[in-house]
């Protein structure tokens, strides 16, 4: 998108903004029609926008939940040496 004299080309490619603005105005219309449905999902949410100690605590109850499901998952996984 931006043209630098001594360049032939472009550089910084506008898709990379789109693809990202896509992506997020989905989460929000997923996340809204969630709430609406009385299933709000978890949400990280930048320490810029709720502060460092809500988002600290959102991303660890996050991973927490994670791990846990992660664990039963693996409960009776076995690793198989002889293969």
């Amino acid at each position: 998108m931006v043209r630098v004299p001594g360049l032939e080309t472009p550089v910084a490619p506008g898709s990379t903004v789109g693809g990202a603005m896509l992506v997020n105005c989905i989460k929000a219309e997923v996340a809204a029609r969630l709430a609406v449905a009385g299933q709000p999902p978890k949400v990280l949410s930048a320490a810029a926008v709720v502060g460092e100690q809500r988002a600290n605590q959102l991303f660890e109850t996050a991973y927490d939940e994670h791990a846990g499901r992660l664990a039963k998952l693996y409960a009776n996984f076995r690793l198989n040496r002889d293969l």
